[in-house]
């Protein structure tokens, strides 16, 4: 997975579509923000980006279903056995037009998912054949998430 780093969020889309057209990758892809560092409650910090490099994914057994009511899949009442890193809570990204639409639900919107993100914040885009979407925002992965991983973006801070 390559790592780009953005002089700005701005910059996002226009990175994002050079790097999707240099690999002669197809109109939609799955893209998830998360923050680079977490703190626990009892102040133990974890590197989620670093965990994204070595893994594919910011989540592990740490990390919280979210089950929303009917938004997120209910794991406490229909549980499937998935582990928390074995899911991500993610948009798909409809790139055959500018700007890209987000595919979230009824009906694909143009919003920017980079607003209100920092330089604390990344985003790591996957490919959409190893993920299973079960939700409007909820996607299981079907292989190991660094087989689908694809580029992870963050900005200079």
């Amino acid at each position: 997975m390559k790592q780009v780093v953005l002089a700005d969020w701005s910059d996002f889309e226009r990175e994002l579509r050079a790097e999707l057209g240099a690999r002669g990758h197809g109109e939609s892809v799955i893209a998830r923000n998360f923050s680079l560092t977490t703190t626990t409650e009892d102040f133990a910090e974890t590197d989620r980006l670093a965990l994204v490099r070595s893994t594919g994914t910011d989540r592990d057994e740490t990390s919280h279903f979210w089950d929303v009511p009917g938004f997120d899949h209910d794991h406490a009442r229909h549980p499937q056995g998935k582990q928390p890193h074995d899911i991500v809570y993610a948009f798909t990204l409809d790139l055959s037009t500018t700007p890209y639409l987000v595919d979230h639900g009824a009906k694909a919107t143009a919003f920017d998912i980079t607003d209100n993100l920092t330089q604390y914040d990344g985003i790591v885009v996957y490919h959409p054949r190893g993920l299973s979407r079960v939700s409007e925002n909820e996607y299981w992965f079907t292989c190991n998430p660094l087989d689908v991983a694809l580029i992870v973006f963050t900005v200079d801070d």
